[in-house]
C-alpha cells in the first residue's frame, strides 16, 4: 500500500502527507502532555513555550521557520511538498492534541500512566515519520537540516540525527526544559519505530 502511494498522483501524496504529519503533531502533543521527558524536538518546544510563555505549537513553528531558513539558504534540493505541509500542519496539531488531552483528563495521572502516554506518543511519531517519508514526497525541515548536517561533516546520516538531537536536548536544557528518562525513551523507542516502518517500505529513509 505504501508504494501505491509513494506512486500516487500529486494530491493523493499532499494529501496523505497532511495526514501522517497531523499524527506526527498529535504525537508530540501526547508526549508534550505527558510531561517526563519527550523526544528532542517536543522536548525544546516545551522549554521554548515555558521561556517566552508561548503555545507548544507556536514554539514548533518558531523552530520550524528557522530550520525551514537553513534548508532554503543551504539545501534547497530538500525544499518539497512534505516541507511545507510539515511547517503548516505539525504546531496546529500538537496545539489541538494538548488542549484535547488537557479537557479530557481534568486529574492528574499517575507517573506510571505518564510514562506509558509518553511511549504511545513515541511509537506514535517514529510510526507516522516513517509513513509520510515512505510516500517519497520529500522530508520535514528537520529531516532536511539532518541531511544537511550528514553532507557538511561527511558523517552517516545516523550520525547526523544524533548530533541533531543532542543540539536539541542542548538547547531545551538551557531554556529549562523538563530533561528525565522519558527524553531518552521515546528517542530510542521513536527510531524503532521509524525503523519497522522503513523495513516495510521501498523507500529505505529513517
Amino acid at each position: 500500500m505504501l508504494e501505491r502511494i509513494s506512486k500516487s498522483n500529486f494530491f493523493i501524496k499532499a494529501l496523505m502527507t497532511a495526514l501522517a504529519v497531523l499524527f506526527v503533531g498529535a504525537s508530540m502533543g501526547i508526549m508534550s502532555f505527558a510531561n517526563v521527558g519527550a523526544e528532542p524536538i517536543t522536548f525544546f518546544a516545551q522549554s521554548l513555550s515555558r521561556s517566552f510563555k508561548i503555545t507548544q505549537g507556536a514554539a514548533v513553528y518558531i523552530n520550524n521557520a528557522v530550520l525551514l531558513l537553513l534548508v532554503l539558504v543551504f539545501n534547497t534540493s530538500k525544499l518539497n511538498g512534505a516541507t511545507i505541509i510539515s511547517f503548516l500542519v505539525t504546531g496546529k496539531a500538537m496545539d489541538i492534541t494538548l488542549r484535547l488531552l488537557e479537557l479530557i483528563f481534568t486529574q492528574d495521572l499517575s507517573l506510571i500512566a505518564r510514562h506509558a502516554m509518553n511511549v504511545m506518543g513515541a511509537l506514535m511519531l517514529g510510526f507516522f515519520i516513517g509513513i509520510y517519508l515512505s510516500f517519497d514526497f520529500g522530508a520535514s525541515p528537520a529531516d532536511g537540516v539532518m541531511i544537511l548536517i550528514s553532507k557538511i561533516t561527511g558523517l552517516s546520516y545516523k550520525y547526523s540525527i544524533w548530533i541533531f538531537n543532542a543540539i536539541y536536548v542542548l538547547l531545551g536544557i538551557i531554556f529549562g526544559g523538563n530533561f528525565g528518562l522519558g527524553t531518552i525513551i521515546a528517542s530510542v523507542l521513536m527510531g524503532i519505530s521509524c525503523d519497522f516502518v522503513n523495513k516495510h517500505s521501498s523507500k529505505k529513509q529513517c
